[in-house]
């Protein structure tokens, strides 16, 4: 199975459960990983399992989906069942009306004036991975956040693991103040400048049973001292400052990090790569599973860190966010990205307009970015 592509493994997942004879199958995010043509087989199976009398509950973000196999459609919110109706009843937009509510939640504290220079720090041309075809091209100006927007499995996540030497580059160039450059390697995405805020805190982001303070030393050990000996003075320093600056919850630098709370962890994830004094943070899901005092910190924390020149990429499924924060936000669909939005282009200040700035976002990214 480790051979298989994603895709490939996908769809044996969904083989396994036929193989059960189940009279009900409950698919979840089942296209995320699959290919247009591996979704087309999907879709023709799930009409033959239709014909033959099964019942199929059908989990989904991708709304062009929902109208093309669905009978009825059922939203949820907050854990509560907002309304089921007969799908011919729904429109695109009366559906995201009832996916979004009727209340914004009110970010416009977090909005500031942008700080975006006209210098590009970041330019990447065609950039395709070895593991997905699709191409993206963008760039990034100094003191910029450039919000990334996009279904599940669209490719947000695999364009950070590129640029942060993760994930092998097919195709492209990566323009890196004005110079091309090869990333191979995180090491070598550190030492020119970029941080990845990995999208799994827990296991891509923190040692967990390990110190606040050795956490933060780890993507720094080489400027804490010469060949095996780590000045611990410094690192002291460096680990309380970080933990003022983000203010850490925590009764001392040495307590473990499994003992915090998300949103603490959260803070040490991002303070870590903070102490590399990057010129390009990318932020992947940054707030996902924490408490909205944590969120907020680190909303206005992104603000403050764009305002002293750090360029920022964040990525994220909350709309409401990209849309207080980012100066300009890419749509990503397919693993390319389809459409830059600006900022001015979605919204006025108000909670009213910020309520219709994410509606005009969400119909934007369900349709692939496309100006329909």
């Amino acid at each position: 199975m480790g051979e298989l592509l994603t895709g490939q493994q996908q769809l044996t997942e969904i083989a396994k459960a036929l193989s059960q004879n189940a009279d009900v199958l409950v698919l979840d995010e089942p296209t995320s990983a699959l290919t247009s043509g591996e979704v087309e087989i999907l879709f023709d199976l799930l009409k033959r399992l239709k014909a033959e009398g099964k019942a199929i509950i059908y989990v989904s973000h991708r709304m062009d989906e929902i109208f093309r196999i669905a009978d009825a459609a059922t939203v949820l919110r907050d854990g509560r069942l907002i309304d089921t109706r007969h799908i011919g009843d729904y429109t695109l937009s009366s559906l995201i009306a009832d996916i979004m509510g009727k209340q914004a939640r009110d970010l416009s504290e977090f909005t500031t004036e942008s700080t975006a220079s006209d210098d590009v720090l970041l330019k990447v041309d065609k950039l395709r991975s070895k593991l997905r075809d699709g191409a993206i091209s963008f760039s990034l100006r100094k003191g910029e956040v450039l919000g990334i927007a996009g279904l599940m499995g669209a490719g947000r996540s695999r364009l950070a693991r590129m640029l942060f030497g993760l994930e092998p580059i097919g195709a492209g160039t990566i323009v890196l103040r004005g110079k091309t450059v090869t990333i191979g390697s995180p090491g070598e995405a550190t030492a020119m400048g970029l941080a990845l805020v990995p999208e799994d805190r827990r296991r891509q982001g923190l040692v967990l049973e390990h110190s606040i303070q050795a956490n933060i030393e780890v993507p720094i050990l080489n400027r804490l001292g010469s060949g095996i000996f780590v000045n611990r003075r410094a690192s002291r320093q460096r680990a309380d400052d970080i933990i003022r600056r983000l203010a850490i919850k925590t009764a001392s630098r040495e307590a473990s990090a499994n003992l915090l709370s998300g949103g603490n962890q959260q803070k040490i994830v991002i303070g870590k790569w903070l102490a590399t004094e990057p010129d390009i943070l990318i932020m992947d899901e940054p707030t996902a599973g924490i408490d909205i005092g944590s969120k907020g910190e680190v909303l206005r924390l992104v603000r403050e860190l764009a305002a002293e020149g750090k360029s920022i990429i964040f990525i994220s499924s909350e709309l409401a966010e990209l849309v207080a924060v980012s100066d300009r936000i890419g749509v990503v669909s397919d693993a390319q990205l389809v459409r830059m939005v600006e900022k001015t282009d979605l919204s006025s200040a108000g909670e009213a307009e910020q309520l219709r700035a994410e509606q005009r976002l969400q119909m934007i990214v369900q349709q692939g970015g496309t100006n329909g």
